[in-house]
């Protein structure tokens, strides 16, 4: 009768160090792919409605500027507030007959009024819109619109240098373009 034979020690410890390493690799996996999702949603996305919005997003265009900036705010929301400085330098940089600028949001209007002026933006033109209906997915969102009200461009979330430089250029193509 053979005695059953145990594997050896270093066999065992074999496994489990393999055992070990594929957790590791699990969990560091998990954890890019959180670092990696909080980074996007931290920086802005390129943002683009969906054919259906557009028709809708074309009323918010004034008429009278050449370019038009649909500001989607939402109280509360901490990157609202934080972007508040690019736009009051939006505001002070181009003219109302240059860049017509509307803020949009979910609140009813005096509501809106309020929070604005909590944030020290002056009260500009705003709208009160079902965000779904523009397919608006987070706010901040910046649309660009030209005098007709076609959609241009548009990021969604915190605008970084290089987000803001794209910016300035879209908006300068919607302005001197006829």
């Amino acid at each position: 009768m053979a005695a059953s034979q145990s594997p050896p020690a270093n066999s065992r410890v074999l496994e489990h160090g393999i055992g070990l390493l594929c957790a590791i690799a699990l969990i560091g996996a998990a954890v890019f792919g959180a670092l990696r999702y909080r980074d996007r949603t931290l920086n802005a996305l390129k943002y683009s409605p969906q054919v259906p919005a557009r028709a809708l997003i074309k009323d918010l265009a004034a008429g009278q500027s050449n370019a038009n900036i649909a500001l989607a705010l939402h109280v509360g929301c901490p990157w609202c507030k934080k972007s508040v400085p690019m736009y009051r330098a939006l505001l002070d940089k181009y003219p109302q007959n240059q860049v017509h600028f509307t803020v949009i949001m979910p609140e009813p209007i005096a509501e809106e009024k309020n929070y604005l002026s909590s944030l020290g933006l002056p009260v500009v033109d705003t709208k009160q819109v079902d965000f779904a209906q523009l397919g608006i997915l987070g706010t901040p969102t910046l649309m660009v619109l030209d005098r007709s009200g076609q959609f241009r461009c548009g990021w969604s979330g915190f605008m970084s240098d290089s987000d803001q430089k794209h910016l300035a250029t879209c908006l300068d193509k919607a302005i001197y373009s006829r």
